[in-house]
């Protein structure tokens, strides 16, 4: 039996602080999944004991910190991976839904008999929903973090506290969060936490991800929010907005989800974000900017472009808006996605039309390379369909959802290659749906949906593509220099060229070396090129300047 199971099936017993202070040190922290077990078991016991509302929010408020540690630790399991999630990796993701479900039903209940008048809760009424609307975003940065479409059912729960703490008359009422003491929070900022982190999606992924969801949290008291539900009949007015000082000044973001339809007044934060984006272009430092100290030295100016785009703009902020393509009723759009994977030969053959096989060729022009292709030239052909077949293989069809001149959201129910952001794949359209020719583009965020509980065959990954280049030219590339060991074989790129004119380069990964001179072959033409400055760094793939040298 695994120790986890083994866990999971042992009675903690505990019925109360002092017992939970007891347990928590014969829990193993070390080991995330068997602890994440000992506590939804320890959670299952409420209910199978019937504790009191208030030995059960004592025994919560002990483990909470120990519980905010271990999912820290399991998070690692699933976040930032390539989807679709793998069979284990979905199982981790599944259990630490279901953790943060548990408990923010066990706030819930307790919130509710304080609310009935248990003499020993109403004080804590404020802290119990301030607790289970928090775990309602850690629902929603876990769904983030593992790349899973969000629903309505954690907004919906979000307003339902709410809701129940403004009829309550606690929705602005403080409540000290333990973890942070200096940090005093309320439900009507905790609302606003998990709608900015509903805002974010898939703007940001990997370090920059986790810089985001600490900003919403330190930034949420810069919102005001009103709600309404969504199947208002009358019409709006001005007194269903936020109320402000300004209101001519007024900057209002409107959110439909989880039934409602959310207000937000971001006039404070789009002024803060633009306000530091000015600062850094003025060259002031970042430690100056009471960013959260995660924030990334580098790149700060777009990551807070992309978050005002996403948080205080309509539709992202988008300067392409995208539109679906158009098509005759009952016919889709798709579009042919070949995968950089381990090397760009897939993309190399759906581009240019010829599989890559430059170097099982020596020179034409000498008498043994003539005498093989006299004597051996249904071999060469049967060898050509053997590369083509092979390319093709690796080829996916993608249905086009909506498409602009900068990009597309694609998307795929068939089981296939796994994506992540900062992926380089090369896709080919239909005549009404992208470019016919071919391009290159970055898969700047993808999310999965996983009906039917994530069975096999049942998710739909979808992935926003960036174009990169627009009909590249395919080449092949080889390093230089008499040090170079090993290395004289020729490798797949792509040439295009920039809207300044500039020439790029892609290639795969690890071959930017600022000043490095290689060899690129373009059809039967040899020329050197020099590296120039790294324009882009994907994950299988770099963007280079290069010029030609003599």
């Amino acid at each position: 039996m695994l120790h986890s199971e083994f866990m999971l099936s042992q009675r903690p017993h505990v019925a109360n602080a002092r017992a939970a202070k007891d347990w928590i040190k014969e829990l193993p922290l070390t080991d995330a999944r068997a602890a994440h077990h000992a506590i939804e078991t320890l959670i299952a016991e409420f209910d199978e004991n019937g504790l009191p509302a208030r030995d059960r929010l004592e025994i919560l408020e002990t483990v909470r910190p120990h519980r905010i540690e271990i999912d820290a630790q399991y998070a690692q399991r699933y976040a930032g991976k390539a989807l679709p999630l793998g069979d284990a990796e979905r199982n981790a993701y599944a259990h630490a839904s279901s953790l943060w479900q548990k408990l923010e039903d066990a706030y819930w209940y307790c919130a509710r008999a304080a609310a009935a008048g248990e003499p020993d809760l109403r004080p804590h009424l404020t802290l119990c929903l301030t607790r289970a609307a928090d775990l309602a975003c850690e629902r929603i940065k876990g769904a983030l973090r593992a790349g899973q479409a969000l629903d309505g059912t954690i907004q919906a729960s979000v307003a339902r506290y709410a809701t129940f703490a403004r009829e309550q008359n606690v929705l602005a009422s403080p409540a000290p969060d333990s973890e942070h003491p200096r940090r005093i929070v309320s439900v009507a900022s905790v609302q606003n936490r998990a709608l900015l982190l509903a805002l974010t999606g898939g703007t940001v992924a990997g370090r920059e991800r986790e810089s985001a969801f600490e900003l919403a949290t330190l930034w949420e008291t810069k919102v005001l929010v009103t709600w309404l539900p969504s199947g208002l009949t009358r019409a709006l007015t001005r007194a269903d907005l936020p109320p402000s000082k300004e209101p001519a000044k007024q900057r209002i973001r409107i959110l439909h989800s989880g039934g409602q339809i959310y207000f937000l007044d971001v006039t404070a934060l789009s002024r803060s974000l633009r306000k530091r984006v000015h600062l850094l272009g003025l060259g002031q430092g970042i430690d100056e900017m009471g960013l959260p100290a995660s924030f990334p030295r580098t790149g700060a100016a777009k990551l807070l472009t992309r978050l005002h785009g996403a948080w205080c703009e309509e539709e992202y902020g988008r300067r392409h808006p995208r539109a679906a393509p158009t098509a005759a009723p009952g016919v889709t759009h798709n579009v042919s996605v070949a995968p950089a994977t381990d090397n760009f030969d897939a993309m190399y053959c759906m581009l240019g039309g010829e599989p890559f096989m430059v170097n099982d060729e020596s020179d034409i022009t000498s008498r043994r390379r003539f005498d093989e292709m006299f004597v051996f030239q249904g071999a060469g052909h049967a060898r050509r369909d053997k590369y083509i077949r092979e390319a093709q293989r690796l080829v996916e069809q993608w249905r086009i959802v909506d498409q602009s001149a900068a990009g597309a959201r694609l998307a795929r129910s068939a089981r296939g290659t796994r994506y992540k952001p900062g992926n380089l794949v090369a896709f080919r359209g239909t005549a009404r749906g992208f470019d016919t020719t071919g391009q290159l583009g970055e898969v700047r965020w993808c999310t999965e949906n996983a009906a039917g509980g994530g069975a096999r065959g049942a998710t739909t990954l979808e992935a926003g593509i960036e174009v990169l280049a627009h009909a590249p030219v395919c080449v092949a590339i080889r390093l230089t220099g008499i040090n170079v060991v090993g290395a004289r074989n020729w490798t797949a790129a792509f040439r295009t060229e920039s809207g300044a004119g500039a020439h790029l380069l892609v290639t795969p990964s690890g071959w930017y070396k600022p000043g490095r001179v290689i060899e690129l072959r373009d059809g039967t033409q040899v020329s050197r090129w020099l590296l120039g400055p790294l324009k882009r760094r994907g994950v299988d793939f770099e963007l280079i300047e290069a010029s030609q040298t003599a």
